[in-house]
Order: C-alpha cells, then structure tokens, then sequence
C-alpha cells in the first residue's frame, strides 16, 4: 500500500505519470474524489494505492475543520487467522530416563567437568 498526499492530481492530466507508474507496479488507486479543496480548486493529491485488489473495500473523503485536505479514510478487508487444534506434545520422565541422561552426560567430558566443578562448589 502507498497513502499520502503526493501531489499529483489524479483528476488531471498532473497526475497521468503517477498513474502510469503505479499501474505499470499492478497498483490501483483507490482514492479518485477531490481531497484538497480551496476556493478555486479541488483536485485529488491525497491518494491511496494498492496492489492488492481484495484488501481495500472502500474509501471515503469527508470534512476537515482545521484543514484545506479532507480526510481520506479506507476499510480493509482483513480475515482472522485461524487457529488449527493446538497440539502439546508431552514426554513422561520416569528415573529410568533421568538415568540414562545422567549416564550420557557423564560420558561428555566438557559435561562431567562442568557437573564435578558444580557438585564441589555446593559442598
């Protein structure tokens, strides 16, 4: 998506190379009513595009009191994510496993240093 108020006048031939250049990026435009209005002119520079032809649904202007630019506001057309089944899967540790670790790590050197040193700094 590009939004903002580029300056190019979609109403007008001002605006034909902004056009061309989102189109020939599979943009459209989604915005095409006057945004600014003065006392002599309307033309349509806050623009909204997008490459994506199901994600806006509509776009609206409507009245700014502190502004000569309407406001642009759009709706997307987002759906959730869904949520497969969650899957926990779980290992029962008996002390037969707990033996076999303990009987593999003793077998590591760098392990069996680290677990001596830490057996004798307890005592």
């Amino acid at each position: 998506m590009l939004i903002g108020d580029l300056n190019q006048d979609l109403l007008t031939n001002n605006g034909n190379n902004l056009k061309f250049l989102m189109e020939s990026q599979n943009f459209k435009s989604y915005q095409n009513k006057p945004s600014h209005i003065i006392k002599n002119s309307q033309t349509c520079i806050d623009n909204v595009f997008c490459n994506n032809n199901e994600l806006i649904s509509s776009t609206e202007t409507s009245s700014c009191l502190f502004s000569d630019h309407e406001f642009v506001s759009f709706a997307l057309n987002l759906t959730p994510i869904k949520n497969g089944p969650v899957v926990v899967e779980t290992r029962t540790l008996n002390q037969a496993k707990l033996n076999s670790i303990d009987s593999a790590l003793r077998e590591c050197p760098s392990v069996r240093t680290a677990i001596i040193d830490s057996a004798s700094s307890e005592e």
